[in-house]
């Protein structure tokens, strides 16, 4: 299985193509080869600042390119909102957690990135890799392994805003990203996360992602992939508000791959209890679980399943608690192959391949690719995965306009069942982006270079978002202006079923939802796509892993 991730793909020239790995059918245009060459020469010049940290580095220097840092805590200590530190690639060994105590500002964040497409790694001896208890933090394209616990966790209220983007979390001794103790309005996107262990508790605690123990609200979880960890791949586990994950992937967790004997992993794809969390799961897919899926797992408030694929897990869909607001859990629009449907009779259930009115058959022949290999493999440079036809539906199948309008977007008739809806139109998928790229790096002369150019400003990448919807979730006001400045449509629906307006108001962004409303920003009529509040009545106490060192 290649693991690898996408910054370690080749990028200069590369950049300018389709990054759709042997599926691209069609050859570049020459002017957009240059319009993205020239862009991506703007970005590099753009990292010329800031402080830098390299494995033979030295603490007492000034931490510039020529004289860099040794060690991110040293240069944590000496940014300050609106900076970035750039990691340079290296393996490096510490001897305890790193902490980040302190916040940036809304459109300051504190950056800590990977310089360009090196892959910095950091391993942990005692503790977890990182705790985040400060805010308006960015970290991206980092690696964190063989910590002795979590190998990245957001703790506490003081946790808010902060962006996890792009950072691989793998072989650690516990969740590789967790959320826990109040962390509220975090965003974590396009991360993967694998090959987790907890030896000492035999494999029962380590998911891929988790959002567990009284998490705040507005927490998000977009484009990470969970798989070979040994419980879960996304866990609520006493989540105590909502949390939204949308077109996230979980693949063959709880499988033993260590031969650990007494092996206890749950096995499940998305865990989404136990206990309160009105969790909101869109166009995300799971397969080949030993036990379940998706799993209510005892979740007493209700959860919403919009436009979800289920494949070859034992279970497929398990909703088979009978305690707490049954009727409240919500599933339309999703797809089931190969796996069981274990469903209350009295849970709100419509529009699904298995259920009434439709009833469908599915089967192999339904879906253009079941060959996972791409999806599962090395990602593009901007976070996108490469264009691939797995569990995409195939032309005829009955499940194409099946479904029933919930207020996201949809070609046809009416939406399909699945995560994936069947576009024949479609030939952007499996682009980089960097327009949307720019916006989330904030990186204002390649946006003002790319509009020049012609780059389409309502354009939307891999995860259905326009280059808008990713300002109101990065909190950055100046680039709102800037882009409604240049046409962006201020109320363009995301694939997701939100307006810039709602992303910003579910962010807890005032400054930027008084932005939106000045310019005509409205509420779009779903308001399902993305947790707003919480709908907990009861805080559970927070609580630390018995295993677990600060």
């Amino acid at each position: 299985m290649r693991i690898r991730c996408a910054h370690q793909a080749v990028l200069g020239i590369l950049l300018v193509c389709q990054f759709s790995v042997s599926l691209a059918t069609e050859t570049p245009d020459p002017n957009e080869s240059s319009k993205y060459l020239n862009a991506v020469r703007t970005f590099f010049a753009a990292d010329g600042g800031g402080y830098y940290v390299a494995t033979g580095g030295n603490d007492a220097g000034p931490g510039t390119m020529e004289r860099p840092l040794a060690t991110l805590e040293r240069a944590i200590a000496m940014v300050k909102p609106g900076e970035t530190v750039y990691v340079r690639g290296g393996k490096y060994q510490c001897d305890k957690t790193i902490m980040l105590l302190e916040s940036g500002e809304q459109g300051k964040p504190i950056r800590v990135w990977a310089y360009r497409d090196e892959e910095p790694i950091f391993n942990v001896k005692q503790g977890r890799g990182f705790t985040v208890r400060g805010a308006y933090w960015h970290l991206k394209g980092l690696i964190i392994s063989d910590t002795r616990t979590a190998g990245l966790q957001l703790e506490g209220d003081g946790s808010h805003h902060n962006v996890i983007e792009q950072l691989q979390t793998h072989s650690n001794g516990d969740t590789g990203v967790n959320l826990t103790r109040g962390a509220a309005h975090n965003l974590v996107l396009n991360c993967d996360s694998y090959r987790n262990f907890d030896l000492p508790t035999n494999g029962e605690n380590a998911d891929g992602f988790g959002a567990k123990f009284g998490v705040g609200q507005g927490n998000t979880l977009i484009g990470c992939r969970a798989w070979n960890n040994a419980d879960d791949g996304f866990d609520c586990w006493y989540a105590g508000s909502s949390v939204g994950m949308e077109n996230c992937y979980a693949y063959r967790n709880g499988q033993n791959i260590w031969e650990h004997p007494g092996f206890t992993g749950n096995a499940n794809g998305f865990k989404l209890g136990q206990m309160e969390g009105a969790h909101i799961v869109i166009r995300c897919a799971a397969w080949e679980h030993p036990v379940r899926g998706f799993d209510l797992n005892g979740n007493s408030t209700g959860v919403t399943l919009y436009n979800c694929s289920a494949l070859r897990n034992r279970i497929d869909y398990a909703f088979t608690f009978t305690k707490g607001n049954i009727d409240k859990n919500t599933l339309r629009n999703n797809l089931s192959l190969g796996g069981g449907i274990r469903i209350n009779p009295a849970v709100n259930e419509q529009h699904n391949n298995w259920s009434t009115p439709l009833d469908i058959h599915v089967t192999e022949q339904d879906f253009l690719s079941l060959d996972d290999s791409v999806i599962t493999g090395p990602r593009n440079p901007d976070g996108s995965i490469p264009k691939n036809d797995f569990l995409r539906l195939a032309p005829g199948s009955d499940a194409i306009d099946a479904g029933t309008d919930v207020g996201l977007p949809f070609v046809g008739k009416a939406p399909d069942l699945g995560a994936f809806e069947y576009d024949p139109n479609k030939t952007s998928e499996g682009y980089v982006k960097m327009l949307h790229r720019a916006v989330r790096d904030h990186n204002v002369k390649q946006i003002e270079q790319l509009l020049a150019q012609g780059e389409a400003v309502n354009d939307k990448d891999w995860l259905g978002y326009a280059p808008l919807h990713w300002a109101c979730y990065f909190g950055y006001p100046d680039l709102i202006e800037l882009l409604i400045g240049k046409g962006a449509d201020h109320n363009l629906i995301s694939d997701t079923g939100r307006t810039p307006l709602e992303i910003a108001e579910a962010m807890d962004y005032e400054s930027l939802t008084n932005i939106l409303r000045k310019h005509g920003g409205t509420i779009g009529g779903n308001n399902r796509g993305l947790p707003l509040r919480s709908d907990s009545a009861e805080k559970h106490p927070f609580y630390r892993h018995p295993f677990e060192a600060t």
